[in-house]
């Protein structure tokens, strides 16, 4: 797959997005605002690794009822499904008709309150205080804290 779909996962994709982006009195639904066209590539251009198993499940699912296909899909395949819900709310809520009907204006930066560095602090120590947590890298043996590598505790260490 070159990075984009095919005009046949476009309209498979649209049928699909229709169902589970339907219009409302208050909202569009996804094929009024194009999702299978630019948003979803906007989408896979953010996450290129949707685009194969993307276009794989489009290929299955081309031909089927969509209103029968998104619900036997959600039941049989539910890792299929989280692909195809990926791509469509992402798309649908990358639009910025939707932003605009949302009164939503973005990610603002928020700042800490001017108290003379007081949050900060309390932050740092109610951080410094919390369990720790590590997340696994795939395809890599469980490590314990021991067998990473040491954090250096001041500049010279480094």
């Amino acid at each position: 797959m070159n990075g984009s779909l095919l005009p046949a996962h476009r309209r498979t994709l649209r049928l699909l997005a229709d169902v589970i982006v339907p219009r409302t009195a208050t909202m569009p639904s996804a094929g009024d605002l194009g999702l299978a066209d630019t948003p979803v590539d906007q989408v896979l251009a953010a996450r290129p690794d949707l685009v194969g198993p993307l276009a794989l499940l489009l290929d299955k699912l081309a031909g089927e009822a969509p209103g029968l296909a998104v619900p036997r899909l959600a039941a049989a395949d539910p890792a299929g499904f989280h692909i195809l819900m990926q791509a469509i709310a992402g798309a649908y809520y990358m639009h910025g008709t939707v932003w605009r009907l949302l009164d939503y204006a973005g990610q603002e930066a928020s700042p800490p309150p001017d108290d003379g560095g007081l949050a900060v602090a309390a932050l740092a120590v109610r951080m410094a205080a919390s369990p720790k947590r590590f997340r696994r890298i795939p395809d890599e043996e469980p490590r314990t804290p021991a067998q990473s590598a040491p954090i250096p505790s001041s500049a010279s260490d480094r």
